[in-house]
């Protein structure tokens, strides 16, 4: 007899990591507001975009065919030291993933630029 209780386990496999670079300059100007970056498309197809509200960086996830899961690493190019690793499972269209706080906002005041690195790794189900 088969036990249909437990159920499979479920195996993510590494895709393509893309990444890209959002500078904004006299940041000042827009620490209390909202703006957002160009979009950057990855390899999966798969619509990206940096948004700065509330003091708050996010990634957004623009357009995707799916739901996405991913692992993102935000790389203030201001100071690595906070750089930020998140795990994302089946993120949506239009979805956002927080990415940095007041910590950032501080360090980009100090410059007046804002100036970070997003890299992107998709995973896929087997």
């Amino acid at each position: 007899t088969q036990n249909y209780d437990k159920a499979p386990a479920i195996t993510l496999k590494e895709g393509k990591t893309s990444l890209f670079r959002w500078k904004v300059e006299q940041f000042s100007l827009y620490a209390d507001t909202v703006i957002a970056s160009p979009c950057c498309l990855s390899p999966e197809r798969c619509r990206w975009r940096g948004v700065w509200e509330n003091s708050i960086l996010y990634l957004q996830l623009q357009a995707a065919a799916n739901p996405v899961n991913a692992k993102i690493r935000v790389v203030p190019l201001n100071d690595n030291k906070e750089a930020v690793t998140v795990l994302i499972t089946d993120l949506r269209e239009g979805e956002m993933v927080k990415a940095g706080g007041e910590t950032l906002k501080n360090a980009c005041l100090n410059e007046d630029q804002l100036k970070v690195k997003f890299i992107i790794t998709i995973y896929s189900y087997n």
